[in-house]
């Protein structure tokens, strides 16, 4: 996981003992294989959304959904309309639409994947990564009581605290083994 993160990549190759290729291993891979007793440990999902995320009107364009995500480091843009999220659109859906040739002026809202699954900032992970899974999901806008956009919790903020907790892990272990 550790080796995902600092590439900011989220595939990795698996080479076995002779150097070949045995299989690739994505943050998909670790947040499915995570039980929900680790989650449920997180409390709710306050604790690990982003305040800070791309968002645009259903009018904008491919072009500037690219735009944001690259500026943002995101891997999806929130469509909103009066700050209530109408749609999402992710580095996978553009990437089908420039395979499918997608012109680049083409709105967002006509390719954006409507009315998305929205939690409360007080859903537990364990909700939320059940709800991922279970509904084949990477991302889900975070709402207040008013429905407006307050956050968004995607599988790799369910898995940063995981990798806090491997390096704290790590450190006290060195330490250790120096005394």
């Amino acid at each position: 996981y550790h080796l995902l993160t600092q590439h900011q990549v989220r595939h990795l190759l698996v080479l076995n003992g002779s150097g070949l290729p045995a299989g690739i291993v994505s943050l998909t891979d670790f947040e499915r294989h995570l039980s929900l007793a680790y989650y449920r440990r997180l409390k709710d999902v306050q604790s690990v959304m982003q305040h800070s995320l791309p968002t645009l009107a259903p009018q904008a364009t491919i072009a500037e959904a690219v735009y944001a995500m690259a500026e943002n480091h995101s891997s999806c843009v929130v469509v909103v309309e009066a700050q209530k999220p109408v749609g999402l659109l992710t580095e996978r859906d553009v990437v089908r639409l420039y395979r499918h040739h997608a012109t680049r002026q083409r709105a967002i809202a006509h390719v954006m994947t409507q009315a998305p699954l929205c939690i409360t900032a007080k859903t537990s992970v364990a909700e939320a990564a059940e709800l991922m899974h279970s509904r084949g999901i990477r991302h889900l806008p975070v709402v207040d009581e008013q429905g407006l956009l307050v956050g968004l919790v995607g599988e790799a903020d369910l898995l940063q605290r995981l990798e806090t907790e491997l390096v704290d892990i790590s450190g006290r272990n060195t330490q250790r083994t120096r005394r």
